[in-house]
């Protein structure tokens, strides 16, 4: 499928381009990556915000300066801490959300805090993160059935709160590759289950499965949303990036060094030129970007208000909380 003829080689590879940027404030390097290389997301990486106020000044100039046509995604990466010292939720850990055993609860507490990032512009979150414990002692069926029931939960939320929720499924699709066969069925139906309630997923492009991960999903689960692919090292090379788009990714996610996020970027741009990428899977990748940019409401900022952001979260943390403890 293609994509509009209006949008140049380099744009189409800076939209593939997921950075981490790890300021608390916006800077000419990261304006000049979303107006000139055309990235299609920002990953804030930054712990030291400290009101909601310097997170939304962040995130209304980045998408001012990307334009109304391609919004960004801007992310966090999981749900762990809170993403400021002031004026924000503190998230309750998947972990304890588990222990908890109160799927509603989970999907009421990720709806509160997705609401609180959209007030700040936040539009994705890289979650939930599933793992699972080598050394438990129940059977591996007993073990996945609630953390995927509480993983879909939390996605169900961040879907009301009109947040991305991008889980990461490595450990999910390893398991399904070592279960015994009496298990794949029951797996199989959680897993489906997940895949209804997101557009993308988020793997490990360096991870030396990555190609068959990518396979299950795309044809044993007829997986065809956005496949995100991680490569946090900053020694990742612009072949790397490229094999991972042959196998089947349609975006990256790469470190926070500006000076090799340009060199990154120009290269790519280059290969794609002189036909090192292939053009069909580089205009499938773009295309699925683009079509979930279309979301309603994807790129939208809000005015911040905060009156009415501590006065609406305050309320609806009172309300989760009664519900918590009936």
């Amino acid at each position: 499928m293609t994509t509009d003829n209006a949008i140049t080689i380099e744009e189409k590879i800076g939209q593939l381009c997921f950075v981490r940027f790890n300021e608390n404030h916006i800077n000419e390097n990261i304006t000049h990556l979303v107006s000139n290389h055309h990235i299609g997301g920002v990953l804030l990486t930054n712990e030291l915000f400290e009101k909601p106020k310097q997170v939304h000044h962040i995130t209304d100039y980045l998408q001012r300066y990307a334009g109304v046509g391609r919004p960004l995604f801007i992310g966090i990466e999981g749900a762990e801490h809170p993403l400021t010292l002031y004026g924000m939720t503190q998230p309750i850990p998947h972990t304890t959300m588990e222990q908890l055993n109160n799927r509603l609860y989970t999907k009421q507490q990720a709806e509160l805090y997705g609401k609180e990032l959209r007030a700040v512009g936040i539009n994705t979150i890289i979650a939930p993160n599933v793992r699972f414990d080598d050394n438990n002692a129940k059977p591996f069926v007993d073990l996945f059935r609630p953390k995927m029931q509480h993983a879909i939960a939390a996605m169900e939320g961040y879907k009301k709160a009109v947040v991305q929720s991008i889980p990461n499924v490595d450990a999910i699709i390893e398991y399904i590759a070592v279960s015994n066969a009496s298990n794949k069925g029951r797996i199989r139906l959680y897993v489906d289950k997940l895949l209804k309630n997101t557009s993308a997923l988020f793997l490990q492009g360096d991870s030396i499965h990555f190609k068959n991960n990518i396979a299950l999903l795309r044809e044993t689960f007829g997986f065809d949303g956005l496949i995100v692919a991680n490569f946090h090292s900053a020694n990742v090379t612009a072949n790397d990036l490229i094999e991972a788009l042959h196998d089947g990714a349609d975006a990256f996610i790469i470190h926070d060094n500006y000076e090799k996020q340009l060199i990154l970027l120009n290269e790519l741009t280059e290969h794609a030129k002189d036909g090192t990428i292939l053009e069909t899977r580089l205009e499938n990748a773009v295309h699925r970007l683009l079509e979930l940019k279309q979301s309603d409401g994807f790129g939208t900022i809000y005015p911040y208000d905060r009156d009415a952001f501590r006065q609406r979260m305050f309320a609806q943390l009172v309300e989760t909380a009664n519900n918590l403890h009936k």
